[in-house]
């Protein structure tokens, strides 16, 4: 009787300490090989979901990827990247929600900014996790898992940067 008791203790221990705390992501890989895996003339499909987040890889195919969204139609990497405000040149770029992407930002490398949501933009910039997840807290910006990238250099400067779509 006083193992299940004990044992009772520790899984409610385990279950409080446990409870709030984010999963981590692993970062779903969009690389020049899966992209040859598809067979010849057809795209690589990205359906961005909530928990999920997809790590296109710098200097692949991009006319073999599309990103397709339930409000428009199949796009572009470079399209879907640009529909957020962003500047694409073929560099790495991380495609999800705000919230998931967060979980995968490198750790900050100094300095520091606050996120800029400029009246009469329907766009939010950050640089670094900590600004994007304090972006990401505040709640301005849609929660769905295709209003959002980050890539090094967006949002200006060499960093990490992310830009969502304002609610």
């Amino acid at each position: 009787m006083k193992a299940i008791i004990l044992l009772g203790i520790a899984l409610a221990f385990v279950s409080c300490t446990t409870t709030g705390q984010r999963n981590s992501i692993e970062p779903l890989l969009v690389t020049q090989e899966s992209i040859a895996n598809q067979p010849a003339g057809r795209a690589y499909i990205i359906v961005p979901r909530t928990g999920a987040v997809y790590d296109v890889a710098p200097g692949i195919d991009y006319s073999r990827v599309l990103v397709r969204t339930s409000s428009k139609p199949e796009m572009t990497v470079d399209q879907y990247v640009s529909g957020l405000g962003l500047k694409f040149a073929g560099q790495e770029v991380l495609l999800g929600s705000l919230d998931d992407l967060v979980v995968v930002l490198p750790p900050d490398d100094g300095g520091g900014s606050e996120a800029d949501c400029p009246s009469g933009s329907g766009i939010c910039t950050c640089i670094g996790r900590k600004d994007c997840s304090d972006l990401s807290k505040k709640g301005v910006c849609k929660s769905g898992p295709n209003d959002a990238a980050c890539g090094k250099g967006f949002g200006g400067g060499s960093r990490w940067g992310c830009s969502c779509q304002k609610k």
